[in-house]
């Protein structure tokens, strides 16, 4: 596995254990009413906000530990420029599934949606995004072998 596919696993995993626990504690609010309401986008705020620092951290956690655990010599492996084209193919995935979500939210919102779901929508836009840029990156990765 080269450093990029590496890279895009990781962070696939970072971003789906950070997101279920957001996901768990966005059920429990809701079941308790908490996410009903004018406060209910502040609530919700208050749950992501440490999505970001957790990512970041869990995705450094997660890369030090893979490389201690499978470290072999400390060989670089300069990129090229199938690296870059696959890195970009997976921005332009995470750019369309976030534009759409975005312009869901706009539709959604113009039409009686909550501040709350338009937040909703957007997130998990970005979150989606992110996941299915990481899995193209990994399908032409393992494509291109």
């Amino acid at each position: 596995m080269c450093p990029q596919e590496r890279s895009s696993l990781i962070s696939m995993v970072a971003s789906l254990l950070v997101n279920a626990v957001i996901l768990v504690r966005l059920q429990q609010l809701a079941a308790t009413g908490a996410l009903e309401g004018p406060d209910a986008p502040a609530v919700w705020a208050k749950v992501v906000v440490w999505a970001l620092p957790a990512m970041i951290g869990l995705v450094l956690a997660l890369h030090i530990g893979f490389k201690l655990l499978t470290d072999r010599g400390g060989r670089s492996v300069a990129s090229d420029e199938r690296d870059r084209l696959f890195q970009v193919r997976g921005m332009i995935v995470t750019i369309v599934v976030f534009s759409l979500g975005w312009v869901a939210t706009m539709i959604g919102l113009a039409n009686g949606w909550t501040p709350l779901i338009g937040f909703l929508v957007v997130y998990y836009a970005a979150v989606s995004g992110d996941l299915l840029g990481n899995a193209a990156r990994l399908v032409w990765y393992r494509m291109d072998r």
